[in-house]
């Protein structure tokens, strides 16, 4: 199951820049946290293969404080908006 799993990973991964995809927008506090969303995540399959309960659990909250802390840097204002719905600044309500 993990391999599929990841074989499906490397897949979309593919597609992603074969489709084009415009990474050339992302910041380095964007990088970082997808790095470590990645590592959040791979805590997690290392629990569905080896490591027990008690452990990954004080490995997840030994890795909290700094998954906050690039959540809130890599999804700032500034990196992080869809433009069909930003509002004019000129604009009265």
């Amino acid at each position: 199951m993990s391999g599929a799993s990841l074989l499906l990973f490397v897949v979309y991964f593919l597609q992603l820049f074969a489709n084009g995809a415009n990474l050339s927008n992302i910041s380095f506090w964007g990088f970082m946290f997808t790095v470590n969303y990645l590592a959040v995540l791979g805590v997690i399959v290392a629990f569905w293969i080896e490591i027990n309960l008690v452990n990954t659990l004080w490995i997840l909250l030994a890795i909290s404080p700094v998954t906050v802390f690039t959540m809130n840097m890599g999804l700032d204002g500034e990196n992080c908006h869809v433009s069909g719905y930003f509002r004019s600044k000129n604009k009265k309500d």
